[in-house]
């Protein structure tokens, strides 16, 4: 290389280098929080204590972060430094205008020009694809600090420019409304639009953003009596068992059932949830021994914390491979799930450390009952075997080995 290309060729290094400070450092608002900030591997950077850029270091986008200490759950600003992380917001986008690497670099490459102009929130000439594009874009790159209860405004102005004739409507008038604070609405129009029609999929989906919106606090409170979050739970895990039903899946259906339940069943939950999965439970039959075993094991610490009703759902299920293994003529197989309910009925009894007289509170449960009958019946046509009636001894014998074993 001679030495023009050569001092070309370090010129536009040094502008790239500005350029990858600039954006490493951006300030942007959007930052979650430090739980959230570690699944995109930003140590690398954020834990560098050197600035990359004067006055603005490179976890500068914390300030538009909220405080968590005020609230239990909920992803939203609360309370921020908006002074602070303004002021370095504008440092960060005079250093884009001003800096001189960067000015190098925009006349060799004039298609970086389109890029600077947006991280300094001059949007002249540029033509946006949607409505909601050039709102992510205002409020990135030229209105960080809007207030929330003017956002729907401005929202509403930019929705009208990409149709002014008829203004906003359908769906966009249900993100407005979500923008005022009306969160009810988006739970109505996803009802509307396939949530209450009995598919499986738009009914969880509904379900799931009435529970993001509760956990933030943002959906009115309707009565004590009545819960909008449960009966739409309910509805969902209905339409999901007959969806799969239908389809000839009913294992598929009642897995996911327990999946969509099992994390609200708690103490003071609705007791309507805990039926609703128990009864999913008792009546499936399942066709093989892990399909059970998988279901026990979801259940299990439900179990452990002495949930009685969850219990019937599951000894439920141990009973019906304890009668298919009884059709197929295996005293073994049948044995062992007795047992296997038997040991689900001590946790939620006794726990598991079994003192005193669990032996005797033991044998009032069903499984129990369940061996001890089958125990006996199997003795009588032993003995009756022996004495010349019934069945052959030869066959007995074999019964009580495989049982043994």
């Amino acid at each position: 290389l001679d030495e023009y290309q050569a001092a070309t060729l370090a010129q536009d290094q040094e502008g790239f280098r500005a350029l990858e400070a600039l954006l490493l450092s951006a300030p942007l608002p959007g930052g979650r929080t430090d739980e959230f900030d570690a699944d995109f591997e930003l140590d690398e950077y954020v834990g560098r204590e050197e600035e990359l850029l004067e006055g603005v270091p490179p976890s500068a986008f914390r300030l538009w972060e909220s405080n968590t200490n005020n609230r239990s759950s909920g992803d939203f600003p609360v309370s921020f430094q908006a002074n602070a992380a303004l002021q370095v917001y504008q440092s960060w986008q005079q250093a884009v205008k001003a800096l001189p690497e960067v000015q190098s670099l925009k006349r060799r490459i004039p298609q970086l020009q389109r890029i600077f102009a947006i991280l300094t929130g001059d949007f002249t000439g540029l033509e946006f694809e949607s409505w909601a594009e050039e709102l992510c874009a205002e409020l990135i790159y030229k209105l960080p600090n809007i207030r929330l209860v003017d956002m729907h405004v401005r929202a509403s102005r930019i929705m009208q420019k990409y149709d002014a004739s008829e203004g906003p409507g359908g769906f966009d008038e249900v993100i407005l409304s979500v923008m005022k604070g009306n969160a009810g609405r988006v739970v109505e129009v996803m009802h509307e639009l396939g949530g209450g029609s009995g598919a499986a999929l738009p009914a969880v989906m509904t379900s799931l953003l009435c529970n993001l919106l509760d956990d933030s606090r943002i959906m009115p409170k309707l009565s004590t009596e009545y819960s909008i979050r449960t009966e739409l739970l309910l509805s969902a895990a209905f339409a999901i068992r007959s969806s799969f039903a239908i389809e000839g899946h009913p294992d598929v259906g009642t897995r996911l059932v327990v999946r969509l339940l099992l994390p609200h069943i708690k103490v003071d939950c609705d007791l309507r949830i805990t039926a609703n999965m128990v009864d999913t439970l008792e009546h499936h039959f399942p066709q093989t021994d892990a399909e059970a075993n998988s279901l026990l094991d979801m259940c299990r610490k439900l179990v452990e914390r002495k949930n009685t009703r969850v219990l019937d759902g599951c000894v439920s299920i141990a009973l019906a491979r304890y009668r298919y293994f009884l059709d197929d003529a295996r005293p073994g197989g049948a044995v062992h799930w007795l047992l296997t309910g038997m040991d689900l009925e001590a946790l939620a009894l006794y726990g598991a450390k079994r003192t005193g007289t669990w032996q005797q509170a033991l044998a009032t449960s069903v499984c129990y009952r369940v061996l001890v009958t089958f125990c006996m019946e199997t003795s009588e046509s032993l003995l009756k075997g022996l004495l010349g009636e019934g069945e052959g001894v030869s066959i007995l014998y074999a019964r009580g080995k495989e049982m043994v074993a």
